[in-house]
């Protein structure tokens, strides 16, 4: 197979490992594109049996498999379970072998067992640049100066994060720290801040964040502790997942709370992420961002990229559209019995080198 480009592009071999670079049979396989993703077949280490959106998958092994004996399960069952102690007694009776994406508030059901990669996640405030008052960089940065990095780390996470060193998720290639010293809580520089902006009196704002995760839950009551210190006013709106989505993507709130990391190995996955997002859903302008991404993309050497990754997070401790409140891990439970299992820091893992002891 063979790629034309319409110039150099050092980025394209990780572009090729998303998910939107998945191998599909050509006129998928002389069905409707409907109908072949209502029953997809797979293309890798197992064959897909059964399949229903957002539920249950059932994997079958592949005799096809382009290495010899792998992979060496014969049956993977993928579910969802929505409750988190239903999961984790799931796990604890033996009923579910990898437990994936563990809370912090919930990892400790899982003992030994659990498993924390290393720090992948940045759980950011992204403030609307399109409001007036947080428009207002003076109001931003009174914000980020006001929080509280440490009991957001030591309390939501639990101790399974640190503080933050920028906006860019951290154990990836060619990550590079701010020039600029990240944000830490000074209640007096908050204070002045804010009272020497244009917007002295902000009055209330809302904060958007998902319901079905409780550790942001957590964090946008720490939040609403810390901004009402210099007399904001912080609405909370936990919100079901799907209709937070519309509102962070739509720029529909005056601040978003999530987290993100990466699903390839280099930061040219996050940058795409920034983008795509209008700046992390604070609508600030990303033409600068987009040569940035251009110029990573064309760059030949790591220190080249490096330089570049340097300016983007700067952008961000200079203009504080969005805020890093942590780096976290991801967790993950998995039975002793579960063997050859290796999982890249942002979670995500090969089956067909897992096998089952005993």
């Amino acid at each position: 197979m063979a790629f034309d480009l319409a110039g150099a592009d050092t980025s394209f071999p990780v572009l090729m490992t998303w998910s939107s670079s998945a191998i599909f049979p050509k006129g998928f396989g002389g069905r409707t594109q409907d109908a072949y993703f209502a029953k997809p077949v797979g293309a890798g280490a197992f064959r897909v049996a059964e399949w229903t959106p957002g539920g249950r998958i059932v994997l079958k092994r592949s005799d096809h498999y382009y290495l010899p004996g792998r992979p060496y399960l014969d049956e993977v069952d993928i579910d969802v379970v929505a409750d988190a102690n239903e999961r984790a007694v799931l796990f604890q009776s033996g009923q579910v072998d990898v437990s994936e994406y563990v809370s912090a508030i919930d990892a400790p059901q899982y003992g030994d067992s659990l498993v924390a990669l290393p720090r992948s996640q940045v759980e950011h405030l992204s403030l609307n640049t399109k409001r007036p008052i947080l428009g207002d960089r003076d109001v931003r940065l009174a914000i980020a100066h006001v929080i509280d990095y440490a009991a957001i780390t030591g309390g939501p996470f639990r101790g399974h994060a640190s503080a933050p060193q920028g906006i860019l998720p951290p154990n990836l290639a060619n990550w590079a720290p701010p020039s600029l010293p990240p944000f830490s809580r000074d209640v007096d520089k908050a204070r002045s801040l804010l009272a020497g902006s244009a917007h002295a009196r902000p009055g209330a704002l809302e904060l958007v964040y998902d319901s079905g995760q409780p550790v942001d839950h957590l964090i946008a009551q720490v939040l609403k502790e810390n901004l009402a210190q210099i007399g904001i006013e912080v609405k909370l709106s936990g919100l079901e997942t799907g209709a937070f989505l519309d509102r962070a993507y739509g720029l529909d709130a005056d601040m978003v709370l999530w987290s993100y990391g990466a699903v390839s190995p280099d930061e040219v996955d996050p940058l795409g992420w920034i983008s795509g997002t209008s700046w992390l859903f604070t609508g600030f302008d990303t033409a600068t961002l987009a040569k940035q991404v251009s110029a990573y993309r064309a760059a030949e050497s790591p220190t080249a990229k490096q330089k570049i990754i340097t300016q983007v997070q700067d952008q961000a401790q200079q203009n504080a559209q969005a805020i890093s409140l942590s780096e976290f891990q991801v967790l993950h439970g998995v039975a002793g019995k579960v063997k050859g299992f290796a999982s890249a820091p942002w979670g995500m893992y090969y089956w067909d080198p897992i096998w089952l002891a005993g």
